[in-house]
């Protein structure tokens, strides 16, 4: 149909694409290309303030191309590699040869920009309490369905990747029903994965994608869809470079059994190639930073190493915020995971994430109509706030009831600072749910870094001795 003709025409005819898709999903090992001549499509805001490149999966059969696909590995969601982000003619934002180069497809890692995945980042089929939520109808899924009951060998499903081969993973026991499933290893397919893409309009596009297990009790749909606009009067002033990314998706459980699964976009920031540093400011909305804890894993580096957080660090930095003072060197790595929030309201996870004069408000939020019934009504919460909902806010955050946030993490390397509010979705069959998240992203053209930050590194090596005396 219409989806098919537009693939031919964003795709091309020839068949290269093809046969180096078939080389990574058979293992072996692809010749590695600039993230340019990956197959995408560039998209602009009206204005052409903002651009951006949307890394397209592969199409199969219908509009093989000879150029690759940017991502062929099963962790993240293939529709959701939205990297390159271009604001005003001097910054780029999400640089796709900079995280994990060079680039490999095949890498689980090997992700872009805006780059989601369904699961909670830890080994195993299913996730722990996260925030102490109210436990659903089912256990709460590792983004894979149909694991536990496959046996050696056997299909299951990744939400937005496809159906993968149990035990085919390195490191994996092929001969064991009980085989942990291992969220950062690749997998061999089942089968090729199928999207269609449509390009909605001069500044948009949609990408969908289903997949199946044979009888029919796990099965599901994903249609994604992003978007450039120009940002709001109120998001940026006369004199500021400003645009945003709106990015949706929904999915609909086409299977007869009830699923759940975290979501969350790992937000791979980083700044024209240069490594996570001083500069960088972080401020969480209905967060307080200063409540959190180091990974629990061996190469986790503790934050208070590298940046002033909250009452840890100094008043001036505020209770929701975190300054970075220290740069991060190649090879090591940290992760903080924030505790859910005290307050009444249940955040919704918007953050902003800013550096100099460059600002990226990040919003969102995850519809479930039968979640959405069963809340009060706003007067209803005026009276009495219910810890379970999320009423208010800006942004995709205005007017939305969702359940509440499985975490609140923030991931850094050199190559990436990554703030990560993480959603829960349960469905029951044939139910559906939309996430929505808007990123402004503006700049004033200044790019002069705040005085507050000539005396962070001191706050930050306080902070590391106060970490280190409690």
């Amino acid at each position: 149909g219409q989806a098919r003709e537009q693939g031919r025409a964003l795709m091309g005819r020839t068949s290269m694409g093809h046969v180096l898709l078939l080389a990574t999903l058979s293992g072996a090992t692809p010749a590695r290309v600039p993230p340019a001549d990956y197959e995408h499509v560039a998209l602009t805001s009206p204005s052409s303030s903002l651009a951006v490149k949307v890394y397209l999966p592969y199409l199969p059969p219908t509009a093989p191309s000879d150029r690759p696909s940017f991502y062929t590995s099963s962790r993240f969601d293939w529709g959701s590699m939205v990297g390159d982000i271009r604001i005003g003619s001097s910054h780029v934002l999400c640089a796709a040869d900079y995280w994990r180069a060079p680039h490999d497809p095949a890498w689980p890692e090997a992700g872009v920009g805006l780059a989601g995945e369904f699961g909670c980042g830890d080994d195993g089929a299913t996730c722990g309490a996260g925030w102490g939520a109210p436990g659903g109808q089912v256990p709460l899924g590792n983004g894979v369905l149909g694991y536990e009951e496959a046996g050696p060998g056997g299909v299951f499903l990744k939400l937005g990747v496809g159906a993968l081969k149990k035990g085919s993973c390195a490191g994996c026991d092929p001969a064991s029903a009980d085989d942990l499933y291992r969220f950062n290893s690749p997998y061999a397919f089942a089968e090729v994965p199928r999207w269609h893409v449509n390009r909605t309009g001069a500044h948009s596009l949609e990408l969908s994608h289903s997949a199946a297990l044979p009888g029919g009790r796990w099965a599901y749909a994903l249609r994604r869809s992003v978007e450039l606009l120009d940002a709001p009067d109120a998001e940026a002033s006369a004199d500021d470079t400003a645009g945003r990314v709106r990015e949706t998706w929904t999915l609909t459980n086409e299977g007869s059994e009830t699923f759940a699964s975290p979501y969350y976009s790992h937000n791979f920031f980083n700044l024209d190639h240069a490594p996570t540093g001083p500069g960088w400011r972080l401020q969480l909305q209905g967060v307080r930073a200063e409540k959190y804890t180091d990974g629990n894993i061996s190469w986790a580096k503790p934050l208070a190493k590298y940046a002033a957080v909250g009452a840890r660090g100094s008043g001036e930095v505020g209770a929701q915020s975190v300054l970075w003072a220290v740069d991060v060197v190649a090879g090591e790595r940290l992760k903080a995971n924030f505790d859910g929030p005290a307050c009444a309201f249940a955040p919704s996870g918007a953050f902003v994430l800013s550096h100099g004069a460059l600002s990226m408000h990040s919003t969102q939020c995850l519809r479930i109509p039968a979640f959405e019934q069963a809340c009060p009504s706003p007067s209803a919460v005026a009276a009495a706030p219910p810890a379970s909902c999320c009423l208010g806010g800006e942004g995709e955050g205005k007017g939305c009831c969702q359940p509440p946030l499985f975490a609140f993490n923030l991931y850094a390397e050199a190559a990436t600072l990554s703030p990560e509010p993480v959603v829960r979705v349960e469905l029951r069959p044939g139910q559906k749910a939309t996430w929505s998240r808007t990123l402004v992203v503006s700049h004033s053209g200044d790019d002069r870094v705040e005085p507050l930050l000539a005396a962070a590194p001191a706050r930050a090596a306080s902070a590391a001795a106060g970490a280190a005396r409690a």
